[in-house]
């Protein structure tokens, strides 16, 4: 009896032992053994450089365990025919608020409000300044968010960062994964960077509130820090400072909304031996050279401008001419970036819907983007800013198995994702193989005979019913592997005609429902007639889409801009009146030498061989306004 009490012990100890590592209970009958997967015949786009036709991609779990032509698929592997299909790394975009709760951007007390707010009202041991928020970790606040996981799937992505927008110090991002089981599992990384901005955001303090006060405190706040770190035993406890020190060995990603920002974030991050990654607005071009000359690595957004609506002369009287120069030249910002030698990774932020946002890349590609450039910024060139290269971004041996299947390749028009894979979970948006149902059918609707065609391209077919040569009726079709839905309104009638079927052997049958609320049946048999190509007048044979030809970028980027940037001279301004701010008061009669944008000298009878002489006399000079 005794030796049985053990035995029995023992078999729990070890059950237990085996179950140890499951976390989370399950109210079904688990079963944990890994999915394993051969994906066959397809054009697997290893990176953004490399390919394989007819080749073979094995997972395991949440990992590739190969890639390549001709391999052997080991027994158990659940194998998927691609049919030809495409497969690439999936998008990774490193600029989101994918998951976390909106903060309410009230903005700050201002002088003229009567209701100053000049000390943080944040509880706890945190930055004096409530614009500086290096404590908050978003991983601590993340949760899945499956609607907006389906779009961004859906557009192609596998993995965001995700952060908080708000403050010029936002303390840490994570990395998440567009998975649905639990926010444990999708957490890739729970401090993926650190955030900045030139914006205070949620901030009711008075200070600051202007652009050189934001800089003014982020420079106050590195010093802060480097004296802090020096401090043993530390004279107070700042719970901000300890935070934005641990977050300095993170990939540091500044937000601008401009070429403008991004010199002043770097400069800013020059004075502190800090390279920053720089979210830019999309206006890079403009500037290219001085962009250029930060070395900084770019995280662009690809919300171009829509085309103004300038019907009412009024509204077109208040569209200016930098506004429609960004509107013509913004879709080449990219391929700029590209012809620079500039790194840079793509964004969905600013655009109204992330459905938008491979269209937008498409447009980029028109506009002079190479199709291996645009590749490399959806997928490895991210995954190498977050220092995650060895886990995504790529299609290799033991990343994690992120990537999507598309119906022919990426960019190509007509192209669609059929499937988007993450962490080896199969997501499916449109069947592998979709039947083709074009043609014309015969449609019988209880009484009422029809003629219904079906064209396009096959996932993505439309179908109308045919009254005569000129006349159309047009069809509200979902179309399913095996089931089919069809609404529409008859002519001279208000109310519509729902129909719901399935697949036969050759068209649809079912039932449905007329506008006074009677069931009916239907049937819709396909014909051997042909459909009739629409011939378009004065286009015999399609041309391809001229490139057009667009203006040059002018300096400053506005009505009367020079074609080329002012260069940067000596002048000697002579004869004039200044007015010094300082103890010497107002001078007069007096030289002013200005060399390489700077005062060189001041006095009379001045002389300088390689400067532009300005006769001052009666002109007076004075310090520039600061606001």
């Amino acid at each position: 009896m005794k030796g049985l009490i053990v035995s029995c012990c023992f078999i729990l100890l070890c059950n237990l032992n085996a179950r140890s590592q499951e976390l989370f209970p399950t109210n079904d009958i688990s079963d944990h053994r890994e999915e394993v997967y051969a994906l066959t015949n397809g054009t697997v786009f290893i990176d953004y450089q490399h390919s394989l036709s007819n080749a073979t991609l094995l997972i395991k779990g949440d990992k590739i365990v190969a890639v390549g032509q001709k391999i052997a698929i080991p027994s158990g592997y659940t194998i998927i025919d691609l049919k030809g299909n495409y497969v690439y790394p999936s998008f990774i975009d490193p600029y989101t608020q994918y998951g976390l709760a909106k903060e309410k951007k009230e903005g700050g007390s201002d002088l003229f409000s009567g209701s100053e707010q000049y000390e943080s009202l944040t509880k706890g041991a945190y930055s004096p300044n409530e614009a500086i928020k290096a404590e908050y970790n978003a991983a601590e606040h993340f949760s899945i968010d499956k609607e907006k996981a389906k779009a961004y799937r859906e557009a192609g992505f596998g993995s965001l960062v995700t952060f908080r927008e708000d403050g010029l110090a936002r303390g840490t991002s994570a990395l998440v994964s567009l998975g649905e089981e639990n926010d444990n599992e999708v957490l890739l990384n729970d401090r993926a960077s650190a955030n900045y901005s030139f914006s205070k955001g949620s901030s009711k303090q008075l200070y600051p509130i202007s652009p050189m006060g934001y800089i003014a405190l982020l420079r106050q706040t590195y010093l802060n820090a480097t004296w802090y770190k020096t401090q043993d035993p530390h004279p107070f406890t700042d719970l901000s400072l300890e935070a934005w020190i641990a977050s300095q060995s993170l990939p540091q990603i500044f937000d601008t909304d401009g070429w403008i920002e991004i010199l002043r974030a770097d400069k800013l991050g020059d004075e502190f031996g800090i390279q920053y990654i720089i979210k830019g607005g999309g206006d890079e071009y403009q500037r290219i050279d001085d962009v250029k000359a930060t070395s900084a690595q770019l995280i662009i957004p690809v919300n171009f401008p829509v085309a103004f609506d300038v019907e009412d002369p009024i509204d077109a009287n208040a569209v200016s001419l930098s506004q429609m120069k960004h509107w013509e030249l913004a879709p080449t910002n990219p391929s700029v970036l590209e012809k620079n030698n500039i790194t840079f990774a793509f964004t969905s932020k600013g655009l109204k819907s992330v459905d938008t946002f491979l269209a937008n890349i498409r447009i980029a590609i028109k506009n002079g983007l190479s199709e291996e450039a645009a590749l490399k910024a959806l997928t490895y060139t991210p995954a190498k800013m977050l220092r995650e290269e060895e886990r995504l971004g790529s299609l290799n041996q033991g990343k994690i198995a992120n990537f999507i299947i598309t119906k022919g390749p990426l960019f190509d028009e007509k192209s669609q994702i059929l499937e988007n894979w993450v962490q080896g979970e199969r997501f499916t948006i449109k069947a592998l193989s979709f039947p083709d149902f074009s043609g014309i059918y015969d449609l019988t609707v209880d009484t009422l005979n029809y003629s219904m065609q079906i064209d396009g391209q096959a996932g993505a077919q439309k179908a109308r019913i045919l009254v005569n040569d000129s006349t159309n009726l047009d069809l509200s079709a979902k179309f399913e592997v095996s089931l089919i839905e069809l609404s529409y309104s008859p002519e001279n009638e208000t109310g519509s005609i729902r129909l719901s079927g399935w697949r036969t052997e050759n068209g649809w049958m079912g039932k449905g429902q007329m506008e006074d609320g009677r069931w009916i049946e239907w049937k819709a048999l396909k014909t051997d007639k042909e459909i009739k190509k629409e011939e378009k007048p004065g286009k015999e044979v399609e041309k391809e889409e001229l490139v057009k030809e667009l203006g040059p970028v002018i300096y400053p980027f506005t009505a009367h801009g020079n074609l080329t940037l002012p260069k940067q001279e000596n002048i000697l301004i002579k004869n004039a009146t200044l007015w010094t701010n300082e103890d010497a008061g107002i001078i007069e009669n007096t030289d002013i030498l200005l060399q390489n944008g700077k005062i060189a000298k001041i006095g009379k009878d001045l002389s300088s061989p390689d400067a532009r002489i300005i006769d001052g006399s009666g002109k007076h000079v004075s310090s520039g306004i600061i606001d």
